[in-house]
């Protein structure tokens, strides 16, 4: 999320409804109708008629030859759009004016960083010296990784820089193995470990050994969901063959320490504690339970760990200083607080409330040389709160409104480092010193270049069908003509308490140039305000985010900034379900609906190899009344025969980890059959790619036929016009 301080500039675009149709193109390959083999599941009083079945065999022959012919025909479609050719080339141009910088860390005077150079396909680790402000790459995983197309999922500095542990994995798959850099020669170690996903290491101050967690080997034919069960942990040296790493945590590991089959399980160190802590989460929600052992005693099964505190006991995040841990909770505190509570003898119940609760939302804790770091939100504004350890808190003003990220500390050193954007504003990199109370700008990139289209943004609350009150932010190109309506973009997430915080994409400029506007609902779900916000839109309550982002919708449209034959959405991921139940309730509120990687058939996501983590937040078929709530959120399961629904895109990729293909598959077949409006439902399958962003060029291709989709669906003039400026 890059690019450029803007510009002033009026566009004025005219908008006319554009005639479409559903029935193969001239000159086109046909795209084949998928075969129908019905089967059907009692759910309670409700038989379910599941037509796609067998596509959940991602393995078949049959299915991979149906969604490589979808996908033949999608971008074969696509790519004839006279304006598809101008969208890949702008977009192009605005992701290469600027180097992209995420993950950053601090130790010492060395910053250490996931760079995109602006005109690279993939992130690359560097370093830089903060006194000489000379870097260098230390890893592309391009040229020093084996696998095709290889990406660094993960890494962690050891405390004084010596080394670098870092997850590489091919095609997305977040498959992750473990090698070690030397930072000073830029050479690997010979140590390499597999079936590390999520393994996030932890160096120990020896800066030669490391906590990492690991997945055990399964058997061939075992089940998908087999390669995420029964993490351990385990303490790693660097040249010891890591088949023979003593397991100090994790499943079945520990006697007297309950953890799940299915719990993600990690060891942290603090350098400015003696004390490790052990984290068991249940889940994709982030319920953890923690304990605590002497570091030092972190050597094998038998160290003594102490519960620090239960899933219960709603654990946002953590740090430990000193003696003590610092843990975020929501407990008895929606919007969260921050307690204190010894390590040696761990009591949560007589904890030292450290921060109190607000009308803002405590989201993030960095623990430095001075002082704790608190990220919050504040309708919808971040800021940070400096905690010393022996004073009051005291809010630090920012350089400008926005939103807070990449929160990074280094217990050797005062201060702590961040990234600050907005919907309008690039993300600049600030350090924040205490000793002089003032942020400078950390200049990892070259300085930018002036944008050619000066943005806006507002930001509005919409009653939901509830009466509550949900934000909707909307940006948009400065001088827009507020007196019609116009091509736009609403999106939307509300999951697992995520907030959607403003952000800025450079790419995002191809949109609103030509006279798109760009909308986000906040809807339940999400975390904008606090645990409360995403207890409300979980499980059985998920209609509450599909009557959030519809009420946003008819909003937009009431107030004339657009119609309903302008109006496209867009989800990801978990958003599926958001997008899916508003197409299927509403499908005369949309022109067209774009789900990328997304989750739209909840009743059988739980099959999947992460559904049962997943279970906590979306519910169980196991349980009579989160079934229930299963299947009122399906949009798959909600497909009518001789409905009018909108222009659908659907997106979906092979090696995806998270969201199996079959998942936006079978919804493309299902509405493909099932609509009557005459307008095309496309699947877009990627087979180098997975759930996350992949290379620059897929993310550029990706949005080109996303953009490409909407302005086909959407407008006539405005998608054929030329983008005003260059």
């Amino acid at each position: 999320m890059t690019l450029r301080r803007v510009a002033a500039l009026a566009l004025v675009a005219t908008v006319k409804t554009t005639t479409v149709s559903a029935a193969p193109q001239a000159g086109l390959p046909v795209p084949p109708r998928a075969a129908v083999r019905v089967v059907e599941t009692k759910v309670r009083s409700t038989t379910v008629r599941d037509p796609y079945r067998w596509m959940e065999d991602t393995g078949s022959a049959e299915l991979v030859a149906w969604t490589k012919a979808q996908d033949e025909y999608t971008r074969a479609t696509l790519a004839a759009r006279p304006f598809r050719a101008e969208l890949i080339r702008r977009i192009g141009q605005l992701a290469a004016a600027r180097d992209e910088i995420k993950n950053i860390t601090r130790r010492g005077n060395l910053f250490f960083y996931l760079k995109r150079p602006a005109a690279a396909d993939g992130f690359k680790l560097y370093a830089r010296d903060a006194r000489t402000q000379a870097e260098r790459v230390l890893f592309d995983p391009s040229t020093s990784a084996a696998e095709p197309r290889s990406s660094i999922d993960y890494y962690e500095a050891s405390p004084r820089a010596r080394y670098v542990a870092l997850g590489v994995s091919s095609n997305g798959s977040e498959d992750s193995h473990i090698r070690v850099v030397d930072v000073a020669t830029g050479q690997l170690t010979a140590d390499v470990i597999d079936r590390a996903r999520h393994a996030m290491p932890q160096w120990r101050s020896d800066e030669r050994s490391f906590f990492y967690m690991r997945h055990p080997k399964v058997a061939p034919g075992a089940p998908a969901v087999a390669k995420t069960q029964k993490a351990r942990n385990y303490l790693h040296v660097l040249g010891v063959d890591p088949d023979r790493d003593p397991a100090v945590f994790g499943y079945e590991v520990a006697a007297g320490v309950p953890v799940g089959l299915s719990d993600s399980t990690w060891v942290r160190v603090f350098p400015g504690s003696p004390f490790a802590l052990a984290i068991a989460r249940r889940g994709a929600t982030g319920q953890r339970a923690i304990y605590a052992a002497p570091l030092a005693s972190v050597v094998g099964p038998e160290t003594p760990w102490k519960k620090v505190a239960e899933v219960e006991d709603g654990i946002d995040d953590y740090v430990a200083h000193g003696q003590h841990a610092y843990l975020l909770t929501h407990r008895d505190a929606p919007r969260g607080k921050v307690v204190r509570v010894s390590l040696e003898a761990p009591d949560l119940a007589r904890a030292e409330t450290i921060i109190a609760p607000t009308s803002a939302v405590l989201a993030e804790l960095a623990v430095a040389r001075d002082a704790l770091y608190l990220r919050t939100l504040d309708g919808g504004i971040g800021r940070l709160v400096r905690v010393p350890f022996d004073a009051a808190a005291t809010p630090l003003s920012l350089p400008f409104a926005g939103s807070v990220s990449e929160l990074s500390a280094d217990e050797a050193t005062a201060g702590v480092v961040f990234q600050l954007e907005s919907w309008t504003r690039a993300p600049v990199t600030y350090a924040y010193g205490p000793a002089k109370r003032r942020f400078t700008e950390v200049a990892l990139t070259p300085p930018e270049a002036a944008s050619p289209v000066a943005l806006a943004s507002e930001e509005q609350m919409v009653a939901s069908a509830d009466g509550t009150l949900v934000p909707l932010s909307i940006v948009y190109a400065r001088g827009l003509d507020r007196s019609r309506p116009h091509p736009l973009l609403l999106t939307a997430y509300g999951s697992y308490g995520v907030s959607f915080d403003p952000y800025f994409e450079a790419r995002r400029l191809a949109w609103l140039e030509r006279g798109g506007v760009y909308a986000v609902a906040h809807v339940r779900g999400g975390g904008e305000y606090g645990e409360e916000w995403h207890v409300a839109g979980m499980k059985q309550h998920k209609q509450r985010s599909i009557d959030d982002f519809v009420a946003c919708a008819r909003k937009l449209v009431q107030d004339k900034l657009t119609t309903e034959k302008l109006l496209g959405i867009e989800g990801r991921s978990a958003g599926g379900i958001v997008i899916g139940g508003a197409i299927t309730q509403h499908p005369e509120l949309f022109a067209a609906a774009i789900i990328r990687v997304g989750i739209v058939d909840p009743l059988r996501f739980e099959h999947t190899p992460l559904g049962a983590a997943n279970a906590q937040e979306f519910g169980s078929a196991a349980n009579p009344d989160e079934l229930d709530g299963l299947l009122a959120m399906s949009a798959y399961d909600h497909v009518v025969p001789g409905t009018r629904y909108p222009a659908m895109l659907l997106t979906g990729a092979a090696h995806d980890a998270r969201v199996p293909l079959w998942q936006p598959a079978k919804f493309a077949a299902r509405l493909q059959a099932a609509t009557t409006s005459g307008r095309p439902v496309l699947l877009r399958a990627e087979y180098e790619g997975g759930h996350l962003d992949g290379a620059n060029s897929q993310v550029n291709d990706d949005l080109a036929d996303g953009y490409t989709f909407l302005l086909w669906q959407v407008s006539d003039e405005a998608s054929h016009a030329s983008p005003a400026v260059r």
